[in-house]
């Protein structure tokens, strides 16, 4: 702390010095401007350079989405000690050292990338021994194979879509002119689904947050946002399906996707509907549509009979209804859930952040941060026999309904679910519960857990009986005498 506070003082010292040049008095009493002393001034000249900061410029820009081929170009603003300098992209990179203003002020690094998000770090000294800030980022890496197309608002669907130049105006456009293996670049923008559902290709992957010339990749900058429109009278309305030939190499990654607040929707609005198709859906916001009519109900996040990746999305959140669903699983699915903020919504009945309907779903579901959101009733988790959840180190609130539950463990005929090293909380309501056994079915593991702010029961065992210790949660209650280490 000592060491940074003096450097920066030293530069503002040397700066305010430098600058003092430019007084007439300072100039006059320096005879700086006598030629024979013009050499003094040069004196001071590498106390200006080292005041500078070690600065780069690199293309393609930390964040981007680039084949494991591609090169990557870091300029920088000195010339560089390479013996002191390293790189590395998921594995150790080779560089070509060059000249753009001064020697070995450029540098090209190459390797054999590994596929997938990577991290990018390098490190080093200029020629002078100051060393640069270790400069670390992600890359998303795709095969050599893969076709690049690109989808902008200004573009035209007859066009290419090859080149940033000729981008496509639509991503369904896109989608249907992609070669696979294919990955479609779109930048910020509203793309609009309007009367249909986008249907994903196998193959060919969506990655958003994009500027407009396609530099650099942000999707908290630039937003990427694909909207369901429709108003049509249909049973339910989806912004994007997964069909039953997805698999997890079909990636959507960067976007903002919005489900329809369609009032003429009969049974369901679903942002996103994974239909027997197991995508990777990773780093997205995905909203679902506000739907206050009769007993429609909200689904940011639809798994049926899949398998889906969700993976690192910083919001899935369901919205308003009669119910409303951040992820709603069903008919004997196994996705696996990690990293994500996921929230129930603001439901007229019940809302729910996760709900595993009484199916043989097999969820993983692990490191996420849940709240169960607002309405009559509220569930972080609402499962029921014969789905068997894996629930690992999750932060689990039941949120402000009425009555709330971290956990809501359905009935059933056998012990299903395995609890381990989670918070389950709430935040409000007149009726607040932590884990809620319905009756004739309890967890098969309740391990190292944390309850707390639960009010009416941090346990409440077979449905009838509420227990506030979690000395007696550490095999006390009925069926659970393996339970231990939870606090």
């Amino acid at each position: 702390m000592g060491n940074k506070f003096i450097n920066h003082l030293l530069i503002l010292v040397l700066f305010f010095q430098f600058n003092c040049f430019y007084n007439p008095i300072v100039r006059k009493l320096l005879e700086l401007d006598s030629p024979k002393n013009n050499e003094e001034l040069w004196k001071f000249l590498p106390l200006l350079y080292l005041a500078t900061p070690l600065e780069t410029r690199i293309s393609p820009s930390v964040g981007n989405v680039i084949r494991s081929d591609t090169q990557i170009q870091v300029v920088f603003n000195r010339s560089m000690d390479t013996g002191s300098f390293s790189a590395s992209l998921g594995t150790p990179l080779n560089g070509i050292w060059s000249q753009t203003v001064v020697q070995n002020d450029t540098v090209t690094l190459s390797g054999n990338y590994p596929i997938g998000n990577q991290t990018f770090l390098i490190e080093g000294n200029d020629i002078h021994g100051i060393k640069l800030l270790p400069i670390r980022g992600i890359y998303t890496i795709l095969s050599s194979s893969t076709n690049i197309y690109y989808a902008n608002t200004f573009g035209n669907d007859t066009d290419s879509g090859t080149d940033t130049s000729s981008p496509k105006q639509t991503v369904s456009g896109a989608i249907s002119g992609a070669v696979t293996p294919a990955a479609i670049l779109i930048a910020e923008g509203d793309y609009f689904v309007t009367g249909t559902t986008l249907n994903l290709v196998e193959g060919v992957s969506l990655y958003g947050g994009f500027n407009k010339e396609f530099t650099n990749r942000n999707s908290n900058l630039y937003i990427s946002k694909i909207i369901d429109t429709s108003t049509l009278a249909v049973g339910n309305s989806m912004a994007i399906t997964a069909g039953g030939s997805i698999t997890s190499a079909t990636v959507v990654d960067g976007f903002t996707i919005q489900g329809a607040s369609n009032p003429n929707v009969l049974f369901q609005s679903v942002a996103f509907a994974c239909m027997a198709g197991s995508p990777t859906i990773r780093n997205n916001r995905v909203l679902a549509g506000n739907v206050n009519t009769g007993s429609i109900i909200s689904i940011a996040i639809l798994v049926t009979a899949s398998s889906p990746l969700i993976i690192e999305n910083p919001l899935i959140e369901g919205a308003s209804g009669f119910g409303s669903f951040g992820i709603f699983i069903d008919l004997g699915s196994a996705p696996t859930i990690s990293l994500n903020a996921i929230s129930g919504g603001n439901a007229i009945g019940s809302s729910h952040a996760l709900y595993t309907a009484p199916q043989a779903n097999n969820p993983i579901i692990s490191g996420n941060t849940i709240f169960g959101g607002t309405g009559q009733i509220s569930y972080g988790l609402n499962t029921s026999f014969p789905s068997n959840v894996s629930l690992v180190n999750n932060s689990i609130d039941g949120g402000l309904g009425n009555t709330s539950y971290a956990i809501y463990h359905g009935t059933g005929v056998a012990d299903v679910g395995n609890y381990t090293s989670n918070v389950f909380t709430t935040s409000g309501g007149g009726n607040r519960y932590c884990l809620f056994e319905a009756g004739d079915s309890n967890p098969m593991s309740v391990i190292n857990n944390q309850f707390l702010n639960c009010p009416q029961g941090l346990y409440f065992d077979e449905g009838t009986t509420a227990i506030f210790s979690v000395a007696t949660i550490n095999g006390g209650t009925v069926g659970g005498s393996s339970y231990t280490g939870n606090f």
